[in-house]
């Protein structure tokens, strides 16, 4: 198979230290929504996901998944070799003082099987949860393991509240990176905040203020990026075949204006 190589840093720091990736525009022109965090939506009675799925760890923090519906019904995309690495290269170019070294550790920290997007399609998933059979782990390029299965890990078609989204069809047909064509370049699409999102957790950390939410007045919770790649944040894409994608429901969506700023994060 061949090796395919990312233009990436491999040592010395750069000149500022890594600081959280967070304030975006929504640009001047086109159909732009926000995905909802948990405290934004009914789904989760206006609060952060932990309250009603680990009540018995208050202080955990949950990924804010929102679930997509892929128009081809594939809720898990594989992820091919050019494919693995141009998310590796967004890793890289989120925080370019890493090591490749280091890169790949928190490639395989954020890839490995009960984090939130490789689920049972991952590196792991075999030796962990089938019977420790091995032959069922996913390949991986970027790690250079279980390379003697065909099949490579996949990623599962979601994203996490917080982050936009570009309307493109109905209320609810967002646009997506191709993965069946050639991929563009990390450069093209790192100003696309709606093709790279940033992975979000909630949190059970009451913020001193209140959100007007669905014309309520309504508490706050924090929400913190994804641990792997702090402090920078953790980008991923938002794949879908022929260029689009769909968001499960219109109730996981809020308004926002052409040209505001906005934050996947609430600090």
């Amino acid at each position: 198979m061949k090796t395919l190589r990312v233009s990436i840093r491999r040592g010395s720091a750069g000149p500022a230290p890594a600081a959280l990736v967070h304030d975006f525009l929504v640009p001047a022109a086109g159909r732009f929504a926000q995905l909802r965090h948990d405290f934004e939506s009914a789904e989760w009675g206006y609060k952060p996901r932990t309250y009603g799925l680990s009540p018995s760890s208050p202080n955990i923090a949950l990924p804010e998944t929102i679930h997509f519906q892929p128009f081809d019904s594939e809720d898990f995309v594989p992820l091919t070799e050019p494919m693995q690495w141009f998310h590796f290269e967004l890793l890289a170019r989120a925080n370019p003082s890493l090591t490749t070294d280091e890169l790949k550790q928190r490639w395989r920290a954020l890839t490995v099987n009960s984090v939130a997007f490789t689920d049972k399609h991952s590196i792991d998933y075999g030796t962990r949860f089938y019977g420790g059979d091995p032959t069922k782990n996913y390949a991986d390029y970027i790690l250079g393991v279980n390379l003697y299965n065909p099949k490579p890990i996949a990623w599962k078609s979601l994203s996490t509240g917080g982050n936009l989204v570009k309307i493109i069809g109905g209320a609810t047909t967002i646009e997506a990176i191709d993965f069946t064509k050639g991929l563009p370049r990390v450069e093209d699409v790192w100003e696309k905040p709606w093709l790279i999102h940033w992975a979000t957790e909630e949190t059970t950390d009451l913020l001193p203020f209140v959100s007007t939410i669905d014309g309520v007045a309504r508490s706050t919770w924090r929400v913190s990026p994804f641990p792997q790649m702090r402090p920078v944040g953790t980008p991923f894409p938002i794949w879908g075949r022929g260029g689009q994608n769909r968001v499960g429901s219109a109730s996981s969506l809020k308004a926002v204006s052409n040209g505001q700023s906005f934050s996947p994060y609430v600090p």
